[in-house]
């Protein structure tokens, strides 16, 4: 089978000013206890990451920093959350990332995140009295927040932009802003369901929107132009108080010259952790299909990525080729595939194992010490590989 089956996926694209040597990106997905007690990532994270470039994919996003550390007593804290990107003595180890995701000839982005102990030490949310979000069985539990200060959204913004502008010097081309599931602080502020402010951060779509915007635009302005910035968001959400697809539409407008890439996923995070895919995690095929419309319609230049269930490389490229979205973003797809990107280079695609949805990958919660995948047992460990495989250097008689 030729690389001819799957040609669209292998168009390059041209997103702000980078080139994409194909339609295929990887994920930020990683082994959350291939990191131990180091305060840089781990050889496991880098393999991963840096494999997918080498692989073939055309971008990929890294797992980033915050602009500060959890505290050390922080009961949720995971592993993932000691490493401390403001630490000159470990900054060097996100440059290698960056280098060698460039030298395999892909996109580095790296994930930008809120400060996060500056919140959760003063109990912050969008609101007064909302629940924070969370995942049930990985050890965190719904808090009630109080409403974070106008005057700190400005400071936070300005946060962003500084990682943004450390993850260039680093050598990083892109940032990804996290707004899915009404997890993170921005997709908190966009949702009406968990925005009941005021002031003039709530309210209208407008206002929901200016704490979002804000934050992209200190990451152009302290980063620059080019940087790439990439967000991931809920598209519409079925509560009566929800993200309506109307938001989301008008969302798009307001983001044209702040944003490059969108991805969107569905309204809830797969609650469960169990072995099957949650329809509340997908986006909906026809709003990619009425978005992209109105994108080109409206001559907005912000690139669509679909994510989410990306294993199937006969669907990723119908995707492409229909125009619905521009380019396909793959995590699990990688985790179960470390060759993906081969696969689709090659027309490999009846070689592809499909990811079965076990979340052994994903889990997050105390007392389970092992990451690993069900058809893929050599995830988290292929940088050991020569410790796990002894093999034979000369034949030997066993009889």
């Amino acid at each position: 089978m030729s690389h001819t089956n799957y040609p669209h996926m292998l168009t390059p694209m041209k997103v702000g000013s980078q080139i994409f040597r194909n339609r295929l990106l990887a994920g930020p997905c990683v082994p959350v206890f291939g990191q131990s007690a180091e305060i840089w990532p781990s050889d496991a994270w880098i393999d991963c990451f840096v494999n997918r470039a080498k692989s073939g994919a055309a971008g990929v996003v890294c797992c980033g920093m915050q602009a500060e550390i959890r505290p050390s007593d922080d009961p949720v804290q995971g592993h993932m959350d000691k490493i401390d990107g403001m630490n000159p003595n470990v900054q060097h180890r996100f440059a290698e990332i960056a280098g060698m995701i460039k030298a395999e000839g892909a996109v580095p982005f790296m994930q930008c995140m809120p400060p996060m102990g500056k919140l959760m030490m003063n109990g912050y949310d969008v609101s007064d009295g909302i629940l924070s979000e969370y995942v049930e069985g990985d050890g965190s539990v719904p808090v009630p927040g109080r409403e974070i200060p106008a005057a700190m959204l400005y400071e936070i913004a300005r946060d962003y932009g500084a990682v943004a502008a450390l993850g260039k010097e680093l050598g990083f081309e892109g940032v990804q802003i996290h707004m899915a599931y009404r997890h993170m602080l921005p997709g908190r502020f966009l949702s009406p369901s968990t925005n009941k402010r005021s002031d003039e951060f709530g309210g209208c779509l407008e206002n929901r929107a200016r704490f979002p915007l804000l934050v992209c635009e200190e990451i152009k302005k302290q980063a620059g132009r080019h940087m790439l910035v990439h967000i991931s968001m809920t598209a519409e959400e079925p509560f009566e108080d929800g993200l309506k697809l109307e938001d989301t539409l008008r969302f798009m407008e307001l983001a044209e010259g702040k944003v490059d890439l969108i991805s969107m996923r569905g309204y809830q995070i797969d609650l469960a952790q169990g072995p099957h895919f949650i329809e509340s995690e997908l986006p909906n095929r026809d709003t990619y299909h009425k978005v992209s419309a109105f994108l080109r319609q409206n001559g907005i230049g912000i690139k669509l990525a679909y994510v989410c269930g990306a294993d199937d490389l006969g669907n990723c490229e119908e995707l492409v080729a229909s125009g619905d979205a521009d380019c396909v973003i793959a995590s699990r797809a990688f985790v179960a595939n470390p060759n993906y990107g081969q696969l689709l280079r090659e027309g490999r695609g009846d070689d592809v194992v499909p990811c079965i949805r076990c979340n052994k990958c994903h889990q997050y919660k105390p007392h389970f010490w092992h990451n690993y995948c069900s058809v893929n047992p050599e995830y988290a460990l292929s940088h050991r590989r020569n410790a796990l495989l002894n093999v034979p250097g000369t034949p030997r008689d066993t009889a």
